[in-house]
């Protein structure tokens, strides 16, 4: 028996960060954050926290849905599983609750597929800024050891096989590429955390 897709997505408000900013101190930014796994969005993303800004975290919203349905959550399921509710509901699905769930500066980790990238920027307006991280490929996989996630301890080979198929994936799955050639900026992570998070800071600054 084919299992059931789970329901639409409800999001209750962003995770928020420590000394969140009064929103009429500025109008509220929206950052989403886009990249390859292990490149480091969910470290800029609790990086923002710490600045106030509240969290959500596409995966994980992904991974909690796969795991209530007992699918394994290793990175070659979920873009297996985002494909096929994509094909259901869209390739925008969780774009819309997302947006009724900011509050104030808000980050968003994980954005994958250009169709979220246009439901934000119509939703949210010049509110929204995309944040892409670069890392090398080498540097990302001893990453995916270290963090040891569902999926991650797999070989080199097959790390990096996996990491071409979401490059080359098609609309309605993960097409990161694309995704990343629509950034506002690009931060490179092969460097330190703190020259990461520098960087990160100087595109929030600017961006008020």
């Amino acid at each position: 028996m084919p299992r059931r897709l789970p329901a639409a997505t409800t999001l209750a408000p962003a995770d928020q960060g420590k000394n969140s900013r009064s929103v009429m101190e500025h109008k509220p930014l929206v950052i989403g954050i886009t990249g390859h796994p292990a490149s480091g969005k969910d470290t800029v993303a609790d990086y923002l926290k710490t600045l106030g800004f509240s969290k959500i975290s596409l995966g994980d919203i992904i991974r909690r849905d796969m795991t209530a349905l007992g699918i394994p959550i290793d990175r070659a399921h979920m873009s297996d599983f985002a494909r096929k509710v994509r094909e259901e509901r869209g390739n925008g699905y969780l774009t819309e609750e997302t947006v009724k769930a900011v509050v104030g500066d808000t980050v968003i980790a994980g954005v994958r597929n250009t169709e979220e990238v246009r439901i934000f920027k119509e939703r949210l307006g010049d509110r929204f800024k995309l944040v892409a991280i670069e890392t090398p490929l080498e540097i990302r996989y001893a990453r995916a050891q270290e963090r040891k996630r569902e999926g991650d301890l797999i070989s080199f080979e097959q790390f990096k096989k996996e990491d071409e198929q979401e490059r080359n994936s098609q609309s309605g799955s993960h097409e990161v590429d694309a995704v990343i050639a629509l950034a506002d900026i690009v931060l490179q992570n092969d460097k330190t955390m703190e020259d990461l998070f520098a960087e990160a800071k100087g595109f929030v600054d600017q961006s008020y």
